[in-house]
């Protein structure tokens, strides 16, 4: 079994928030405290564009090890997750979460399209004062959940679909009706799955194209130690020239080859961070001294790269494929796809 920790850069500025959750680094040295004696002790993964953009943030600790999509037991199947993080929020979009007394939640749940987004699901929905809105849908295995704060100058939508048979529907359709409903500002997406492909090659977690009126600012795709994959995008509107212009670029790239491979450098493993002192240190509850640790680490770590350009003397090189990824031809943005990458053309039918 996984246990995962990922979170969303854009909320509370780190300054605000108590420690461990000042940083990830804080945060990946004190789930290892807890989870590092399973498997691997675990993995820790930063995903997305740290200058433009945003990141993804990933913790996988498995007390199995690599398991094999063909070596499950019959009755059991891979987890796939979509999740949609947006901030800016249209409006108009955001004002139909501020509580009106004469309308229900199930009411908001349907005339704002959340309800066609999984029609069939058995939702709880509720509408705060004097404005919010959550809801929680299942259906089968699978289940959705929704966390809207539309307050204008930090609205934020929150989406996660997750459980359901990956061949049931598309997550590029997925995404674009998503987006419709709240028109975001930006947009973060990310699709993963938990158990390892047995070939190497992973259908799910592909976008086969970008939602309309979208480009794309990152793509980045991660093979998870513990087995599985992530896929993490970032998307923000185009104006009407850019818009044009991506049309173009889409129909001229369609005809171009591929780039060819590289390299990139995997996450240092843990073995390479901090011993278990460095640990106690930051449970102890001496902040200060935890993080004078972590930042002579950091600064050994850029040591290290400077010297042999890899993160750290134990990084694993992976070979990978460097290719323009579907959902971004166009837009100039390369995907680093560790593992095969190929696309999802499903209908939807959950």
């Amino acid at each position: 079994m996984h246990t995962y920790l990922t979170t969303f850069c854009c909320c509370l500025p780190v300054v605000l928030q108590p420690f461990p959750h000042t940083s990830f680094e804080h945060e990946a040295f004190f789930l290892r405290q807890h989870f590092g004696h399973l498997g691997n002790g675990g993995s820790a993964y930063v995903l997305g564009d740290m200058f433009n953009g945003l990141q993804w943030h990933v913790y996988v600790a498995d007390a199995n090890g690599v398991i094999y999509a063909d070596a499950l037991h019959p009755l059991a199947r891979p987890t796939h997750k979509l999740e949609v993080c947006m901030t800016d929020l249209g409006k108009e979009q955001a004002r139909a979460f501020f509580r009106d007394p004469t309308k229900t939640a199930a009411q908001v749940t349907s005339e704002t399209g959340i309800r066609s987004l999984v029609p069939a699901a058995d939702i709880d929905d509720y509408v705060f004062e004097p404005c919010g809105y959550s809801m929680n849908g299942i259906l089968g295995g699978g289940f959705m959940t929704i966390h809207i704060t539309p307050e204008d100058g930090f609205s934020y939508a929150s989406v996660e679909i997750s459980g359901f048979d990956p061949n049931g529907y598309c997550p590029a359709d997925m995404v674009s009706r998503i987006l419709a409903i709240f028109k975001p500002g930006k947009v973060s997406v990310s699709l993963s799955v938990d158990v390892a492909s047995s070939s190497g090659e992973y259908s799910w977690g592909t976008l086969p194209s970008r939602p309309a009126g979208y480009g794309c600012q990152s793509a980045t795709c991660q093979e998870l130690a513990a087995g599985g994959r992530v896929a993490f995008y970032t998307f923000s509107p185009l104006s009407a020239a850019e818009a044009a212009q991506a049309a173009a670029a889409a129909k001229a790239a369609a005809n171009r080859p591929i780039s060819p491979a590289t390299v990139l450098r995997h996450m240092p493993s843990f073995s390479s961070l901090p011993t278990d002192s460095d640990f106690d240190l930051a449970s102890s509850g001496d902040e200060n001294e935890a993080g004078n640790r972590i930042a002579t680490f950091l600064q050994q770590m850029r040591r290290s790269r400077s010297r042999s350009g890899s993160l750290s003397p134990k990084s694993v090189d992976v070979a990978v494929g460097a290719a323009c990824c579907t959902a971004c031809k166009g837009s100039g943005v390369m995907v680093a796809a560790v593992g095969a990458v190929d696309g999802c053309a499903s209908p939807m039918r959950v």
